[in-house]
């Protein structure tokens, strides 16, 4: 069995985790850590965890399985930015053209796949804080580590987005777009 394979099998478990927090909020301790998950990867994915709710099932397991994949490498990652609404996603794309600040995307609302909850940004961890080192080759061992996992990554667009994620299910495509999340 593949580190990959390993990793989404222990996606699995925390996919289960995100369909019980869906439920109402009910006051329970702190879940244990994982059998066998280190303590500081399980507070890595619990990290992310509120924003992996906010994605589709489809994705969860795969993001889950990049961060796994990318601890067992030594690269501590954490999602940052997951669903966004279109009118977020317009926001966003009109910072660095009409409000202040740098540009960050290059589509607007109804464009991205964050819109359809199947994309994520990702950070390092560095001193407990998300951090995006302008360092190429770590980038680029993270892309391959979730291009593995089977998402498309960012780094290959053709204006560079390297810590976006996303997947597209099967029949899903350009000019398709996925369903709206319920």
């Amino acid at each position: 069995m593949t580190k990959i394979q390993t990793a989404a099998l222990a996606a699995s478990a925390l996919v289960g985790l995100v369909l019980l927090r869906s439920r109402p909020p009910e006051p329970t301790p702190p879940t244990p850590p994982q059998s066998g998950t280190p303590p500081e990867l399980d507070a890595l994915q619990r990290r992310s965890l509120a924003m992996l709710e906010t994605l589709r099932s489809e994705i969860r397991p795969l993001i889950v399985a990049l961060i796994r994949a990318a601890y067992e490498s030594g690269i501590s990652l954490v999602v940052t930015d997951a669903f966004r609404s279109s009118a977020e996603q317009d926001r966003i794309y009109e910072q660095g053209r009409t409000t202040p600040g740098p540009i960050v995307t290059e589509v607007r609302g109804g464009s991205s796949w964050h819109n359809y909850g199947l994309a994520a940004d990702l950070a390092v961890l560095a001193g407990g804080q998300p951090t995006w080192p302008n360092d190429l080759d770590l980038w680029a061992r993270i892309g391959a580590i979730g291009k593995r996992a089977g998402l498309r990554w960012g780094g290959d667009f053709p204006t560079p987005d390297r810590p976006h994620f996303e997947f597209h299910p099967p029949g899903i495509g350009p000019g398709i777009s996925p369903p709206p999340i319920a």
